[in-house]
C-alpha cells in the first residue's frame, strides 16, 4: 500500500499541493505587487517631466516607454486578479514625492541628455529592487509571476538602451 503521507521526491513529511499553491501565490502575489508598484511609479516618473519636453522624437520615445509600462500594469493586474489578488492601491505620499523629485530635476535641466540619464538611474534602481524580491522567493513563484519579472527586466533593459543615444 502506498503511503500518502509521505513525499516521494525528499523522503519528507507530506505537503498538499493546496498549500504548496497557496504558498506560491503569496510570493507571486508579493513578487506582483512589487512589479506593479515600479511599473506605475515608472508611468509616474514618465507623466511628471511630460510637461517639459520639447524635443519630438524623444517625447515620442518616452510616450512608448509609458505605453509599455501600461501595457505591462495590465499584465501584472491580470495576473493578480488570477491569484485571488486585487492590485495595492499606490502609496499617494510616495507617488507625490517622486513625481515633485522628477520635476525639480527636470527644472534645472530638462536636456533630453539629463532626462535620459535620470530614467536610466531610475530604471536601474527599480530592477535592483525587483530582483531582490524575486531572489528571495524564486523557486516558490508561479509561472506567471515569473513571466512579468522577466517581461519587466526585458522592458527595463530594452528602456535604457533606447535612452542611451540621448546621454
Amino acid at each position: 500500500m502506498e503511503n500518502y503521507g509521505e513525499n516521494r521526491q525528499t523522503g519528507g513529511e507530506f505537503i498538499p499541493s493546496i498549500a504548496r499553491e497557496a504558498g506560491n501565490s503569496q510570493k507571486s502575489g508579493e513578487l506582483l505587487q512589487c512589479l506593479r508598484k515600479h511599473t506605475e511609479a515608472s508611468k509616474k516618473t514618465i507623466e511628471s517631466i511630460m510637461p517639459r519636453l520639447t524635443e519630438g522624437s524623444f517625447k515620442q520615445l518616452l510616450l512608448s516607454q509609458y505605453e509599455n509600462y501600461e501595457n505591462l500594469s495590465g499584465k501584472i493586474s491580470g495576473e493578480l486578479g488570477a491569484i485571488g489578488q486585487a492590485p495595492r492601491a499606490s502609496n499617494l505620499f510616495t507617488g507625490a514625492l517622486n513625481s515633485a523629485t522628477a520635476s525639480i530635476r527636470t527644472l534645472l535641466d530638462d536636456s533630453p541628455a539629463h532626462i535620459a540619464s535620470m530614467l536610466i538611474s531610475a530604471n536601474n534602481s527599480c530592477v535592483m529592487s525587483v530582483t531582490k524580491e524575486f531572489n528571495r522567493s524564486k523557486d516558490q513563484l508561479g509561472e506567471g509571476a515569473k513571466g512579468c519579472a522577466e517581461a519587466f527586466f526585458n522592458l527595463a533593459q530594452n528602456n535604457n538602451e533606447q535612452l542611451k543615444p540621448y546621454l
